[in-house]
């Protein structure tokens, strides 16, 4: 059943990646102070934030700054 659930991710991801044309990155965003969405990367707006897919819904938010 684990080896299911870990192979469902990975065909999810390998089909976002060629779906995307090779832009499958995971993102992490903020929605408004303390709400955190990680998801699919989807589009980056020319304002700066970027929007992330997960499942069948898109989020629009900043995106995290990476750690020093």
């Amino acid at each position: 059943m684990y080896f299911r659930g870990v192979l469902a991710k990975f065909v999810y991801f390998f089909v976002c990646l060629v779906l995307m044309g090779g832009s499958g990155m995971l993102r992490t965003i903020t929605l408004g102070s303390c709400v955190l969405v990680q998801g699919m990367l989807v589009r980056k707006w020319p304002d700066g934030r970027v929007s992330v897919r997960v499942g069948d819904k898109i989020f629009r938010g900043h995106p995290v700054k990476k750690a020093v």
